[in-house]
């Protein structure tokens, strides 16, 4: 049959499973893995002689990922057997019966509260696609997962962060077996990053304090939690002069151009703590038009990997000056290279602030991204009208790049340290201790706290 097919072509994970203790990585999405985990399992390969597994969801090997002896590159796919596929039809039927029984109790509706008013007719169509949409897309990943974690019982989960559902099934199903994780902090957290309150991993590795701090009021055990500084950082403090050159180079940027690296970013209509849509798209066209009017000025564009590229495209319309990048180019690349950076409060202007250039945050038309950490931070230039953004553009252009850095230096400093702890190139170092720490440890003893935080 059809069905017996697609199982015979994919149920081969197993056997390329290495039989001797792993490391198993959740790379599930490639610039998270590239950007966090990547550094650190090329650490471990030099210091553990524990195997590495990089699990993904695509066919075949995921591109531009390096391996190399003691590293192997698993798709999910490879472990869809009959077993797995019996086991995924039990868990959808379980699903029905919870569903039913959420539905005919008739409770949603009273409990699906703002504090003291409902809010039911507005979530009502968010419980729909949670029911009959999201939750059974993720039925196959949780059947192939308990499969692969019973089957195979990696030394230790690591994984980027917990805003992808794929990696906090992997965390759940691994504390249930008692298969230990690590969760590895990706980008900045605030008040907004709910998703840390069901964090279930025995420890997390964060940037400085200040995360630490935010993931405290998230209700994350502070003897869980380790600062390490991110491995995403490390990068930025290695860069050469001839690495700049070949990013121009490579992208055809005018020689003798002062560079401007526009962080870009993307809206999401029904997620509140990203930028509405129509204000975003004002902001965009407000800096390419501000970018077009300064001669000297050459704007590479990195959208985001989620963002509409075509959209932004279309946004910079008769901008002569201004270039749209592809969102694959590691972003870290552009800021070593560029004079300054335009960001609109995301990862990105950590990254920006660690390389040392001057950082502009156009907060137009009286909206800003999520929380107003960089706002307040004195880090960043902060535009607050077209002819600001213009004015400031006008004085990178004239050479005055490091009189605006000289003024924001002491508060940049801070900054940096309070988020990035010690941007010394070592965080993947620290990562990779504490993951050979937690998979050397008894594993038939509890847990028992780091006294490194």
């Amino acid at each position: 049959s059809e069905a017996h097919s697609l199982v015979s072509r994919k149920s081969n994970g197993c056997m390329g499973w290495p039989p001797v203790p792993n490391f198993l990585f959740l790379g599930f999405s490639s610039y998270m893995y590239r950007d966090v985990l990547e550094p650190v399992v090329a650490t471990l390969r030099k210091h553990s002689k524990n195997h590495t597994v990089l699990l993904h969801d695509r066919y075949g090997a995921p591109a531009n990922t390096p391996g190399g002896e003691g590293v192997e590159f698993q798709s999910i796919w490879n472990h869809w057997t009959s077993a797995v596929d019996n086991q995924k039809k039990m868990m959808c039927q379980k699903l029905r019966l919870a569903v039913s029984e959420i539905e005919d109790g008739g409770a949603l509706p009273t409990i699906v509260r703002d504090q003291d008013t409902p809010v039911w007719p507005r979530m009502r169509a968010s419980f729909e696609w949670l029911f009959r949409a999201y939750l059974p897309g993720l039925v196959a990943q949780a059947a192939i997962a308990q499969h692969i974690l019973t089957r195979h019982r990696p030394s230790l989960l690591i994984s980027p962060d917990v805003a992808d559902a794929r990696t906090r099934l992997y965390c759940l199903l691994g504390r249930q077996l008692g298969i230990r994780a690590l969760e590895v902090q990706f980008g900045m957290c605030g008040r907004d990053g709910v998703e840390w309150q069901f964090f279930v991993a025995d420890r997390l590795a964060v940037w400085g304090s200040a995360g630490r701090e935010w993931m405290l009021t998230h209700g994350v055990p502070a003897e869980r939690i380790v600062v390490t500084g991110s491995p995403r950082h490390d990068g930025l403090v290695r860069m050469c002069p001839q690495d700049c050159s070949r990013t121009w180079l490579s992208l055809n940027v005018p020689s003798n151009s002062t560079v401007v690296v526009f962080a870009s970013t993307y809206s999401i209509p029904e997620d509140n703590r990203c930028w509405d849509p129509d204000t975003l798209a004002l902001t965009k066209r407000a800096i390419f038009e501000a970018v077009a009017r300064i001669p000297g000025i050459h704007m590479v564009v990195k959208p985001h990997p989620l963002e509409n590229v075509r959209q932004t495209r279309q946004l910079a319309t008769g901008c002569h000056n201004v270039q749209v990048c592809d969102p694959g180019i590691d972003i870290r690349d552009l800021f070593g290279a560029c004079d300054a950076v335009i960001t609109l409060g995301s990862t990105a202007t950590l990254d920006a602030l660690i390389c040392g250039k001057p950082v502009i945050f156009p907060a137009l038309y009286g909206s800003v991204y999520e929380d107003d950490q960089f706002l307040n931070s004195g880090a960043v230039v902060v535009s607050r009208t077209p002819e600001d953004l213009v004015g400031c553009l006008r004085k990178i252009a004239g050479g005055c790049s490091a009189e605006i850095l000289a003024h924001l230096e002491s508060a940049r400093q801070q900054f940096v340290r309070n988020w990035a702890f010690q941007t010394d190139g070592l965080a993947s170092a620290r990562v990779a201790e504490l993951a050979l720490e937690l998979a050397n440890r008894d594993t038939t003893s509890p847990s028992t706290p780091s006294d490194r935080v």
